[in-house]
């Protein structure tokens, strides 16, 4: 039931108010309460009050922090989030927050408890920003002057934040519905200078200078090299979707790196087995154990401006390799993926998928967690041997 973080889908089709009344009455009952957020979709603030009263006939305390980020909602411990992240507008979504991380697919047994519908619980409009900004004091930071593209759940912090203090900072496209792509990448902000920019839900933090975005992947490997050279972190969880020339880049840092399947609960459940850990996906996503094990783009963005200001923003100088990704529709992708295993000769992992990491390449080959689709991604030192890869690999998954 539960996909790669939460449950997304087409509102009015998959999501609808009744389902998310369903799946909070059965996630609550076994919590002593549930914080409540949305992100800024049309729809999130009617599914928010189902998830309330879900949670009510369950018996439970809801607190309702109404447009918030998805990073808040970790810190706030035992939460639901009403999001589709950066999916499409149409879509809309549910995300799950238990001690401070996300459920995993594995523990989605939760969602199939029987419906308790005779307690009556409380209701409660509150605000946790003043323990969160307490939180965010790991960091060394300063918005002034800086310039926040805050369509996103984010926006109600960044307000509460400059009507709080004495700093005056930009705050662009600050309106409580979608007025763009929700995907914080160049193509959705073709006019945004410089600055910060958000996903619907605030898990994710993109990077702009001069009209341009910082590379996902080196800003992540600027950030993990910080965490490791400036705070003592030992240990790196990634994705299998973790470029493989990051990685080894990164390895020069860290005494262990984790390969985790696709989806930050998985990252955050793994970093909550380590002291002085991060980990995070080269999307914008960064956890930071020590608010919750949750991505959080504001955190992340207090990060950036410490790194910044301590003279460490500067992309490091290494070679992306050539890489290919492909989709290839099928009637049942599991029994596909059964299939390709018997025609694998090479040794692979199957954290997630089939994961092959040789010296000069990899590739990994995994089911689509949301569309009957089968996904290849390639990477090699040369594009020569990268086209010989892909030849050999979508042969297998077509036969």
């Amino acid at each position: 039931m539960l996909g790669t973080s939460g449950i997304r889908g087409k509102y009015g089709e998959k999501i609808t108010a009744s389902k998310i009344y369903e799946w909070s009455n059965k996630f609550a009952q076994d919590l002593p309460y549930i914080y409540i957020g949305r992100d800024i979709r049309n729809s999130s603030f009617l599914l928010s009050q189902a998830a309330a009263v879900g949670t009510m006939a369950a018996g439970k305390t809801v607190y309702d922090l109404g447009i918030v980020s998805t990073g808040i909602m970790g810190f706030a411990t035992n939460s639901i989030m009403i999001t589709a992240s950066h999916n499409p507008e149409a879509d809309n979504g549910i995300k799950f927050i238990k001690d401070k991380r996300e459920l995993m697919k594995q523990e989605s047994h939760v969602l199939t408890n029987p419906l308790k519908e005779d307690g009556i619980g409380t209701y409660v409009k509150t605000s946790i920003f003043e323990d969160y900004l307490k939180a965010l004091s790991i960091f060394d930071f300063s918005f002034e002057g800086k310039t926040f593209e805050v369509n996103s759940a984010v926006q109600t912090f960044f307000t509460w934040y400059a009507q709080n203090t004495k700093e005056r900072f930009s705050l662009i496209n600050n309106v409580p519905k979608l007025v763009r792509k929700s995907n914080p990448i160049k193509e959705n902000l073709p006019n945004f200078k410089e600055g910060f920019a958000y996903d619907a839900d605030g898990d994710r933090v993109s990077l702009f200078q001069n009209y341009e975005q910082y590379s996902p992947d080196l800003l992540f490997g600027v950030v993990a090299r910080y965490m490791a050279e400036q705070r003592q972190k030992r240990t790196l969880v990634v994705t299998v979707e973790a470029p493989k020339y990051l990685v080894n880049y990164l390895s020069q840092y860290y005494s262990h790196i984790r390969i985790v399947p696709v989806g930050s609960p998985y990252v955050g459940y793994e970093l909550m087995k380590y002291k002085q850990s991060f980990g995070g996906e080269p999307n914008g996503e960064y956890i930071f154990p020590e608010i919750s094990y949750v991505p959080d783009a504001i955190a992340s963005t207090t990060a950036l401006i410490e790194i910044e200001k301590e003279g460490y923003l500067e992309l490091p100088n290494i070679k992306p390799y050539p890489v290919e990704r492909r989709n290839y529709p099928v009637e049942n992708k599991q029994q596909k993926m059964e299939q390709i295993k018997t025609q694998i000769t090479e040794d692979y992992s199957n954290i997630d998928g089939i994961l092959i990491n040789q010296e000069s390449y990899k590739v990994l080959i995994r089911p689509s967690g949301t569309e009957n689709l089968i996904r290849l991604t390639i990477e090699a030192e040369t594009k020569e041997l990268l086209n010989s890869l892909i030849e050999k690999y979508e042969k297998i998954i077509k036969n």
